[in-house]
């Protein structure tokens, strides 16, 4: 087992400059000017280096190799072997091997075989240790899909194509043909779409197109009619944002002025006014003490119907027919309605604020369903 006997000095920081004293103080910037060094300027300078020390230290023990100060280069040759070490193993990681018999995969490991189609790999869905066969005995004879499921031992790989991949459940633009198809669920029908692979012409039964359906337990975002929007901080994505309508108040409105196109239907006014007659004689009797007069329906500004009453006049006592004078005062009211219908139109300025969203292009999206 490696080991390292490089260590931290003044572990527990003891007698030590704080950040921003170190920071500030006169020795960081220009070293040690006299005979004597101050001991917390000292022991925050060595602990830092010998912290850094360590890091290097437990990084090459954690590639297995040793970190001691015995010989200088051997520490050298260590340092520089974990280092290689290190990056050969992300290169494995990234390659994909050949398949192997009775082998433990775990889920996502990738893997090739030569009776494999050309586009295609192997992706472990399901960790497990693979059969004592060749691959070619578990493979089915006929390849007609992308995205099959192949049962090797206990382990499970998924047929993927080389270039075209993307993360579980995350939806990505696919500008190519789609297949449909239609099952039954619970008595309804259930129509979705798989993408076609573009290089090869199968179906990619492993990707959806995102409509936002469960189908066959597998359920898709539903990105029909939707923008990409970057969120304001990190965490739990897909989140959906914004609403498909607004409600547009008139506060909203553009406060320009506006063309109006009316159609006069009925006009609404009321008329009102007194006049009065001039003198006028006649032999008439009136009962003692009293007379009035009172008319209605006399015509007035062609056809509207007015109202007059007597509000003075003369009064005769004598009860017998006598030549006298009336002056009559006539009041009226009268209504005359029109309605008025149109539409109301934006002028030319203010066409000019109204911000149309530019021509553009649709895109489906799909989704790795599993």
């Amino acid at each position: 087992m490696a080991s390292t006997n490089i260590q931290i000095f003044n572990k527990n920081r003891n007698h030590t400059l704080t950040d921003s004293e170190y920071t500030n103080c006169e020795e960081r910037r220009n070293g040690f000017l006299g005979l004597l060094a101050r001991a917390n300027v000292f022991n925050k300078f060595c602990y830092q280096a010998s912290l850094v020390c360590r890091a290097i230290a437990d990084f090459m023990v954690n590639q297995g190799y040793n970190a001691n100060d015995f010989i200088v280069e051997q520490f050298t040759q260590n340092f520089e072997d974990s280092i290689i070490s290190l990056v050969t193993s992300e290169i494995n990681s990234r390659v994909p091997h050949a398949r192997e018999k009775n082998k433990l995969y775990q889920k996502g490991d990738i893997a090739t075989d030569a009776s494999l189609p050309l586009w295609g790999e192997l992706e472990c869905i399901t960790a497990g240790t693979t059969s004592d066969s060749d691959f070619s005995s578990v493979l089915p004879s006929t390849i007609n899909a992308i995205g099959l499921q192949i049962q090797d031992g206990t382990a499970i790989w998924c047929l993927r194509a080389k270039r075209f991949s993307s993360p579980l459940n995350t939806p990505i633009p696919f500008n190519g043909q789609f297949v449909e198809h239609q099952v039954f669920e619970s008595g309804i029908a259930k129509t979705y779409y798989i993408p076609i692979h573009h290089e090869t012409g199968l179906e990619m039964i492993d990707y959806r197109y995102c409509d936002g359906q469960t189908v066959g337990g597998f359920s898709t975002i539903d990105m029909r009619n939707r923008f990409l929007m970057c969120k304001n901080s990190c965490g739990a994505n897909n989140g959906e944002g914004g609403t498909d309508e607004v409600a547009i108040e008139k506060k909203h409105l553009p406060t320009d002025n506006f063309g109006l196109n009316l159609t006069c239907n009925n006009w609404e006014k009321t008329l009102s006014g007194t006049f009065k007659t001039g003198d006028e004689t006649a032999d008439h009797n009136h009962p003692e003490n009293s007379y009035g007069a009172e008319a209605q329906g006399y015509p007035l500004l062609g056809g509207i119907s007015v109202q007059a009453r007597v509000t003075e006049g003369g009064r005769n006592t004598s009860g017998v027919s006598n030549k006298h004078q009336h002056k009559v005062t006539v009041s009226f009211e009268a209504t005359h309605k029109h309605g008025i219908s149109g539409t109301v139109k934006l002028n030319s300025n203010t066409q000019q604020k109204i911000s149309v969203v530019s021509r553009h292009y649709k895109m489906g999206y799909i989704q790795r369903i599993y």
